[in-house]
């Protein structure tokens, strides 16, 4: 009769109690090294089969967050929109290959009377090509500011705060996936 015990530590551990009852022969060397190399192949098995499940769930939680970017999932083209009393704020995102994108922010002035040469605006900081800057309408209708390459992920359901300060003036305008 013989019992295995399998010590899991650090490492197995592999003991044979061979219990003889009156009579019995003695196991042979053969008999002792057949037992001994089927527990390790049971061994291995085991640990190949803990390696092929330890695969498996990485490879599958890799790919759910790989995938799991449902705001800008099949969309190459974002455009934002809002308006305050005078003003109209237009951001275009197009998401590039490599990692960032190419924005184009659009300032209009829709008020009524004179429409400011000269003014002021900042893009909220944990925005995408966030900037405290002025802008210009001087001989044209509207002014457009540019960023390409690595800027911050922008999705679907971010909404984006600018202030616009003119002529000792202020408005807030959040612009928004429409």
């Amino acid at each position: 009769m013989t019992l295995t015990f399998i010590n899991n530590s650090s490492f197995f551990v592999c003991c044979h109690i061979i219990i003889l009852d009156k009579g019995e022969k003695k196991p042979s060397f053969f008999l002792k090294i057949f037992y001994t190399l089927k527990f390790f192949v049971v061994v291995i098995v085991i640990k190949l089969k803990i390696y092929l499940l330890s695969t498996l769930i990485i490879f599958i939680f890799s790919s759910v967050a790989c995938t799991n970017n449902e705001d800008t999932e099949g969309t190459d083209e974002l455009i934002f929109k809002g308006e305050s009393e005078n003003w109209r704020v237009v951001l275009e995102v197009e998401q590039l290959e490599t990692p960032g994108s190419s924005l184009v922010y659009t300032f209009s002035y829709i008020g009524e009377g004179i429409k400011p040469k000269v003014f002021y605006y900042e893009i909220d900081p944990n925005s995408p090509a966030s900037s405290v800057d002025e802008g210009s309408l001087e001989n044209q209708d509207e002014m457009s500011l540019f960023a390409h390459g690595d800027t911050e992920p922008i999705y679907k359901n971010m909404p984006i705060h600018i202030t616009i300060n003119w002529d000792n003036k202020s408005e807030d305008v959040l612009i928004k996936v429409k």
